[in-house]
């Protein structure tokens, strides 16, 4: 993704070393931060050493930050210095600083990447965070690098969402990154950043201070010769705390030694405002006129749109002045020239001195020369109150948005039309379209934090349906669709027909969600019977009918209600990627494996080309569960990982449950009971955070699983038969269908032949784990006969399987039937294959079985059959991918890692694995870990 995806894009916000009180005639002045530099620099050097660093810098407005991050930068000798700042104009642009970022690096280490607008719908942070990730890697060739971000407070959320996905993924990586933001609830990064901040070996704060006294002598004696007294710069530390912007203003406003008394009261500073008025005032006219226009336009604007509201147009003069005075810098490289503010402060000052009718008169003369939501934001800001015209301007944008997919600034349009309109049916109207988005957009915070405005609208059936929703949100999804029912039944319902679309389609989706199957599929039919409904309610509709077939055991049906979608597409539909995702999660549940990983895989290249999925957590869960069964678990555990870390990375706690059961499946088919032991409990406690029936599903199926895996069939009948009582009954026949071969193997080793004999019979299939099954209990049983025929006839099913797993385990028991009833030389041929089929999986759990049951038919067992490499996950995805043929940026690329971390892998690979090259690597893998 290039940087010109980006409504920031190739704008660098060019940083002056002003001095802290940001109005230094162009001499640098830094005094003191001693221990506070000693830290940076202890993290410059971890860096150095390939222990990347995060320092947040604390401060409040003037305290010095940017002059901070300055002298901090000279510390950095042979970094690769990567720079950007927020903007408060540009809080609403999504990606405007990392789009900086991307832009400032040098050429030689900017990745090739790829712009699409996914019609329309918004930037994806995790892929901009993944080429900002690919970018660190590069440019690290050139040294290690400093990564400066100032202003942080003004960071777009997108942007805070795709730092946050590369800093987290650092690793090996010789980068330090200095973040300066104003402390406490300014800054924007939200629940992810606040855990990262809290990883003390990666991360750590540092506030910076007023001036002590020491440091305000040396500061005051920079700028005036005569240096104060001891006493006299306490007393300007106490009557200023410190502030060097306060100091600066007091030494630029008063006669000259006035601050040399060591007793008497300062005068407050007219404070810094009161010295940018004065510096403007010794400016001609023209100069005030323009530097008034800049103020409206925003920190930074075009100068030629500048010039022509202050009736400028084609002068230079007027801006040579402004710059001479450091009231205005140029920013380099944009064209048309662009120029910004020295200073936040300084630009306040500028407009806050202005009349509201010529702040409201620039404002128009703005809206006039820009169109589209630039124009709309320069119309809000010229308004000085309630406008139902402008409202409702607003409110079409807004709802244009939502049917384009771009939610987000849907929202924030919707909600700043109800927030100025006078009529309060159009205002209400606004909000609750709002709650809307933000349902579909998957934003449950921002949701919930509206509840109180949404209760205070009059009584109506929109506000019911938000309420309704705004209950599904809060995990309720029981009471959530009692609420939409009862709407339903309004007698004022046919009073707002576009309201029908959105309520059937998302009593679909909530039907789904809470396992009312039956439920589900009669909305969702409702909904998309109606006469052209809007994108929004198409896919909502089709999701909820979708999943409704699934829970019923009706997977084709729900795969053909879904067949729209192209997985050829350079660039989807609105929402189609999100029916794609559920396309393949139920073609996974259907064992169409290979079309659930061309659908996944589609999405995930999508994703990574720009497109934003509401579930991409849920994409890469569904992923890894097709590939654990196609045996490709390298490959499948570490898309699980990566699962896991993109829904903590966005706070999506109802798509935990699913990420950890998945990967809790590889740790337990290769035995390794601790790391599946806590991927169990972390998705026991995620499903208590979101307790949807499906997180439930996943979560106890999960520990079942592995209680299995443990050869415990007691603890799996008593965790599946809590799991059976705690679901809705709609739901359970379509769940226990994708887990009854565990299910049955718990009832067969605890002597429950009856009960397997019934639950075999109610899912009666043709699958190799089916004729497995039946085989085993017409054993049991005593039926050599029956027994023997289900195992001749699952061979021929098992060769046709996509899944070693299942073949494997489906030759073992074969093997293990043979062998008791005295067919050893047949055992020992299927317990061969079976054993060939299951070490390159390293599933040890069932190896162990056949090196059993080979000594048992009085075959030794191979040494070095099992034998365990010794890798940790990452370090085998890295391996499988190297071997597959991937370079490092490309492996890279897949694993969400930088080249430096891929390279770092790979030396623990060679040294674990006692080879010297990359091309040695495949000879020691498993070959089915290589595609």
């Amino acid at each position: 993704m290039t940087a010109a995806a980006f409504p920031g894009a190739a704008h660098y916000a060019h940083r002056v070393s002003v001095t802290r009180d940001a109005l230094n005639s162009g001499r640098t002045v830094f005094v003191g931060r001693h221990a506070e530099l000693a830290l940076v620099s202890e993290a410059l050097d971890a860096a150095r050493d390939a222990r990347p660093r995060l320092v947040m810098v604390e401060g409040e407005a003037g305290i010095g930050k940017t002059a901070f991050l300055r002298r901090c930068q000279g510390l950095a000798e042979g970094f690769v210095v990567l720079e950007a700042g927020g903007e408060e104009s540009e809080v609403g642009f999504d990606g405007g600083v990392v789009s900086q970022l991307i832009s400032r690096a040098p050429a030689a280490g900017s990745p090739a990447v790829r712009a699409g607008d996914g019609g329309g719908a918004a930037s994806n942070p995790f892929a901009v965070g993944a080429e900002l990730l690919s970018l660190l890697g590069s440019l690290q060739d050139g040294g290690p690098v400093l990564l400066l971000l100032d202003d942080a407070h003004w960071i777009d959320p997108p942007s805070a969402a795709a730092l946050l996905f590369a800093l987290r993924r650092l690793y090996a990586d010789r980068v330090c990154a200095l973040i300066a933001t104003r402390p406490g609830g300014d800054w924007r990064g939200g629940p992810g950043w606040s855990r990262f901040l809290d990883d003390g070996e990666r991360a750590q704060r540092i506030r910076l201070g007023g001036l002590d006294e020491h440091e305000v002598r040396s500061f005051v004696g920079s700028l005036d010769s005569t240096p104060l007294s001891p006493g006299a710069a306490e007393r300007l530390r106490e009557h200023t705390n410190g502030h060097p912007l306060y100091i600066r203003a007091l030494v630029d406003e008063l006669p000259a030694g006035s601050l040399h008394a060591e007793h008497g009261p300062l005068p407050a500073p007219h404070s810094f405002a009161a010295t940018v008025l004065a510096r403007l005032t010794t400016l001609t006219p023209a100069a005030r006129a323009l530097a008034a226009a800049a103020a409206v336009a925003g920190p930074r604007c075009r100068a030629d749109r500048a010039l022509a509201i202050a009736g400028l147009a084609g002068v230079l003069e007027p801006l040579d002045e402004l710059l001479a005075a450091a009231v205005l810098v140029l920013i380099p490289g944009p064209r048309p020239v662009e120029v910004r503010f020295v200073h936040p402060l300084t630009r306040a000052a500028v407009y806050d001195d202005l009349s509201p009718s010529r702040r409201r008169e620039l404002h128009l003369a703005l809206a006039r020369l820009s169109d589209g939501p630039e124009s709309l934001a320069h119309r809000v800001a010229a308004s000085h109150g309630a406008d139902d015209e402008l409202a409702a301007a607003l409110a079409d944008t807004g709802s244009d948005e939502m049917l384009r997919g771009q939610l987000t600034a849907g929202v924030d349009h919707l909600l700043l039309a109800s927030r100025i309109a006078a009529d309060r049916e159009l205002g209400e109207g606004a909000l609750l379209r709002a709650v809307e988005a933000l349902g579909l957009a998957g934003d449950v915070p921002r949701a919930r934090a509206l509840r109180q405005a949404v209760s205070r609208c009059a009584d109506g059936p929109r506000r019911s349906f938000a309420l309704g929703c705004l209950v599904a949100s809060d995990g309720m999804l029981d009471a959530s669709v009692q609420q939409l029912l009862a709407v339903t039944r309004r007698d004022d319902l046919a009073d707002d027909p576009e309201l029908i679309g959105p309520l059937t389609s998302s009593l679909a989706i909530i039907c789904a969600y809470a396992g009312l199957a039956p439920e589900a599929i009669e909305w969702g039919r409702r909904a998309l019977s109606q006469e052209t409904p809007t994108a929004t309610v198409a896919v909502t509709a089709r999701q909820g009918l979708a999943l409704g077939l699934a829970q019923s055991g009706r997977e084709r049906e729900a795969i053909e209600a879904l067949a729209l979608p192209s997985t050829s597409q350079m660039i989807p539909a609105p929402f189609e990627v999100d029916l794609t995702i559920t396309r393949g999660a139920i073609k996974t549940q259907a064992g169409d494996l290979r079309g659930a990983v061309a659908d996944l895989t589609a999405v995930i290249g999508w994703s990574r080309a720009g497109i934003a999925p509401r579930d991409l957590p849920n994409a890469y869960s569904s992923l890894a569960e097709a590939e654990y069964r196609l045996g490709h678990w390298q490959h499948g555990a570490a898309h699980a990982e990566l699962a896991i870390s993109l829904a903590t990375d966005s706070d999506h706690a109802w798509e935990l449950p699913f990420a950890h059961a998945t990967a809790s499946l590889f740790d337990a088919g290769r035995g390794d009971w601790p790391t599946a032991e806590q991927h169990v409990q972390d998705a026991a406690w995620a499903a208590q955070l979101a307790p949807l029936p499906l997180a439930v599903f996943h979560a106890r199926a999960a520990a079942a699983n592995l209680a299995g895996a443990r050869s415990e069939p007691q603890r799996a009948l008593e965790l599946l038969d809590g799991l059976w009582a705690q679901l809705p009954a709609a739901v359970v026949p379509a769940l226990r269908r994708r887990i009854f071969e565990l299910e049955v193997d718990a009832l067969l080793d605890t002597g429950h032949l009856d009960q397997a004999a019934a639950l075999l019979e109610r899912f009666d299939g043709d699958s190799a784990g089916w004729w497995r099954l039946s085989g085993g209990l017409a054993h049991a049983q005593g039926n050599v006969k029956q027994a023997r025929e289900a195992f001749l006839r699952g061979q021929t099913v098992a060769a046709q399987d996509d899944s070693p797993l299942a073949r494997g385990a489906f030759e073992l028991a074969h093997g293990q039937f043979l062998r008791r009833t005295g067919r050893r030389g047949a055992a020992v041929s299927q317990l061969r294959a079976a054993r060939e089929r299951l070490e390159p999986l390293g599933a040890r759990p069932l190896l162990a079985r056949c090196e059993v049951e080979l000594s048992a038919c009085g075959v030794r067992t191979e040494a070095g059959q099992t034998e365990d490499l010794g890798l940790t996950p990452r370090e085998a995805a890295v391996a499988a991918l190297v071997a597959a043929g991937r370079s490092n940026r490309e492996a890279g690329a897949e694993l969400y890692l930088s080249t430096k971390a891929i390279e770092y892998h790979l030396g623990n690979i060679f040294a674990k694995l006692g080879i010297r090259s990359r091309h040695e690597i495949a000879a020691r893998l498993p070959q089915r870990d290589l595609g």
